[in-house]
C-alpha cells in the first residue's frame, strides 16, 4: 500500500472551515489498470471508501450510484473491475462532516502493468464562515454539534485578540468544554 497524499492533520482546526453553515466539496479523480485496493482518510481519521459521487460509507463512486459502472455485474465503482482495462472513477466528496481529505492511499501496483493516477482539487467551501464566539457554550448555541476547533474570542471586540480552542460539545448538555491549542 503507497501512501500518495497527506497534509498535516495536527492543526484540529480544519473542521471549523466546514461548519455546517457551509457547502464544501473536493473533487477527486482516479484513473488506473487494474488498481482496486484505495482509499481516503477523513480528518478524524477515519479509513473512508467511497470516492467523488459517492455515499458516505457505502463503497461506491458515482458510477455505483447512477448504475453506469463499465460492468455488467452490480459493482460500486468502476475500479472493482480489476478487468486490464484503463478504467477511472471521480466526482465530488461533499461529506462536510469528513471533510477534507487527509490522506490518499493507493495500491496493488505490485507489477509492471497495474498503475494509477489520481488528482484531488482543493477543498472548497461557500456559504457562511463561522464567527469567533465567546466560549465553546456559544459554540453550542449556534447549532454547531461537533467536537473540534472553534475561533473563539471571550472578550468579543476587546482587547485580546481571539484564538482557537478546541470545544469539546459533548461534556454537558447546554455546554461545551474548551482546551486550548498550542
Amino acid at each position: 500500500m503507497c501512501l500518495l497524499y497527506s497534509i498535516n492533520n495536527s492543526d484540529r482546526s480544519l473542521g471549523v472551515f466546514v461548519s455546517p453553515k457551509r457547502e464544501c466539496h473536493h473533487s477527486v479523480s482516479w484513473l488506473y489498470k487494474n488498481e482496486p485496493y484505495a482509499w481516503w482518510v477523513s480528518r478524524d481519521g477515519i479509513n473512508m471508501y467511497m470516492w467523488g459521487g459517492g455515499k458516505t460509507y457505502n463503497r461506491t463512486c458515482a458510477c455505483g450510484i447512477t448504475g453506469i459502472c463499465a460492468s455488467s455485474v452490480d459493482l460500486g465503482c468502476n475500479c472493482d473491475n480489476n478487468d486490464n482495462q484503463l478504467r477511472s472513477d471521480g466526482g465530488f466528496l461533499v461529506d462536510r462532516n469528513r471533510l477534507p481529505v487527509t490522506k490518499i492511499y493507493i495500491g496493488d501496483a505490485d507489477v509492471s502493468y497495474e498503475y494509477s493516477f489520481y488528482s484531488l482539487g482543493p477543498l472548497k467551501c461557500r456559504g457562511i464562515a463561522p464567527p469567533a464566539l465567546r466560549s465553546c457554550a456559544e459554540v453550542k448555541a449556534a447549532g454547531f454539534t461537533q467536537t473540534d476547533s472553534y475561533l473563539l474570542d471571550p472578550d468579543g471586540d476587546g482587547g485580546e485578540s481571539a484564538f482557537w480552542a478546541y470545544c469539546d460539545l459533548d461534556v454537558y448538555e447546554d455546554e461545551g468544554k474548551a482546551c486550548l491549542l498550542k
